[in-house]
């Protein structure tokens, strides 16, 4: 009953839908919130919660990759792109979603005009999701050369290398 007044109600703005898909993903109901999207969708597409949503629907389609990047472009403010990719997760991208996304924020890691929180926080999402290690281990190579010897970077570095960090590593500490 609910579902078909949410579709078909012409007295639903895109305020109220955006507002009506948060409350009903809060309240557990998938479906509803799904629904106020879709409508949402019809009125405004490029509204950030419909390019969520279809930016979770492309990075779960084999031959979709394409779709997904240029959805992912349309946030271009790092801390928009964060909040996308941490809200998508990983788990049930296709290997060719997860291989974009490690390739942006690895981008994104070493462009000198992102804030030190924002590469921060792409550069666990690269280690934690995206199995990229090595771009995660450069934006932490790059914050902890800008900060101190006690930093939380620099730990995270001698996390991430063990007790016996690597030669190259070595070599870094030392120079």
């Amino acid at each position: 009953e609910r579902s078909k007044v949410l579709a078909n109600d012409p007295r639903f703005g895109a305020a109220l839908l955006g507002e009506l898909a948060g409350r009903f993903e809060q309240a557990g109901q998938p479906t509803l919130a799904r629904l106020a999207v879709e409508r949402l969708a019809l009125i405004d597409p490029t509204d950030p919660r419909v390019l969520l949503a279809r930016a979770e629907s492309f990075a779960e389609q084999p031959g979709r990759e394409g779709d997904f990047e240029r959805i992912l472009a349309a946030f271009p403010e790092p801390a928009e792109l964060l909040a996308v990719l941490s809200r998508i997760g990983s788990a049930r991208m296709t290997a060719g979603a997860i291989a974009k996304t490690g390739e942006r924020l690895a981008a994104l890691t070493e462009d000198p005009a992102v804030s030190d929180e924002h590469r921060r926080a792409a550069a666990f999402l690269l280690l934690e999701r995206y199995g990229r290690r090595d771009a995660a281990e450069n934006a932490f190579r790059m914050l902890a050369a800008e900060s101190g010897p006690e930093s939380r970077d620099l730990r995270q570095l001698l996390h991430l290398w063990g007790p016996r960090p690597p030669e190259d590593a070595r070599r870094w500490l030392a120079g």
